[in-house]
């Protein structure tokens, strides 16, 4: 049996009043990336969360969703379920407040070039930036201690001795404007 769903925002005219997400007026945009094996928990949670954020923002403060992938083919979880992007890498807006990038095998068991060379100026272009659990093995070896520096409001933190050393990286992790 297969799946295909989508983060595809409901058209503006058809939401008014009703629960949904809007494509616009927008007041931030969350762009999360997908690939192949990704791990779609990883995907929906975040997305999920702010879908229902939007059910209590005026329409003027609500998130527009997005995910992106390489190309136009469905992206195949690592549970066997196919999604489609809504764009591709290439197509990231000129504003983006928050760029996503989710874990799962695809993130460290299997090459992604296209991803990795794309993400870096993906996430000069983007306000903030995060990964979620194992989609931090996607900024590559040795990296993430230059990711911080480019003045995003995230600190990683590792086991003693690990991670980025205090004060490379802020002290607070949050979506405030």
């Amino acid at each position: 049996m297969r799946f295909v769903f989508s983060f595809r925002p409901l058209p503006v005219a058809g939401i008014q009043g009703e629960r949904g997400m809007q494509e616009k007026p927008a007041h931030r945009t969350v762009a999360m990336v997908l690939f192949n094996d990704v791990l779609l928990l990883d995907v929906t949670g975040p997305m999920d969360a702010f879908a229902i954020a939007n059910r209590f923002l005026p329409a003027e403060r609500q998130y527009r969703l997005l995910t992106l992938a390489e190309g136009p083919a469905a992206v195949r979880g690592s549970c066997g379920l196919k999604v489609m992007a809504d764009r591709r890498l290439e197509d990231l807006p000129e504003s983006v407040d928050l760029l996503l990038v989710p874990g799962g095998p695809g993130a460290y068991d299997i090459a992604l070039p296209g991803i990795e060379r794309w993400l870096p100026q993906a996430v000069r272009r983007a306000r903030r930036f995060g990964a979620i659990c194992t989609g931090v093995f996607l900024l590559g070896p040795g990296r993430a201690a230059e990711w911080l520096s480019l003045h995003h409001p995230l600190e990683l933190r590792g086991a003693p001795g690990k991670g980025v050393p205090r004060g490379q990286g802020r002290d607070r992790a949050d979506l405030r404007d």
